[in-house]
């Protein structure tokens, strides 16, 4: 799914115009453990994930990036990616 939304961005940021694109999409787990006293209380588990997109138009490079893969937060990221180029 991460590399299926980053295709979309890309294709999305050449239908508006750029002249080039790219999307970096990062998915990252992490474990963390909290200790108090030296004794073990809580262990806490998560995935982050993530995309960026730039996008250069006419000479100029835009950038933005999402912690959302949600379609809609997604195409606002090319939008502004776009914009700021």
């Amino acid at each position: 799914m991460l590399l299926d939304t980053a295709e979309k961005a890309v294709k999305l940021a050449i239908s508006l115009g750029a002249q080039y694109a790219d999307a970096r999409a990062e998915q990252i787990y992490s474990t963390s453990m909290r200790l108090t006293n030296e004794r073990f209380e809580q262990a806490i588990s998560g995935l982050d994930q993530g995309l960026g997109i730039r996008a250069l138009y006419k000479g100029a490079w835009g950038f933005s990036s999402t912690t959302s893969l949600e379609l809609k937060q997604v195409k606002a990221a090319v939008e502004n990616a776009f914009k700021a180029a």
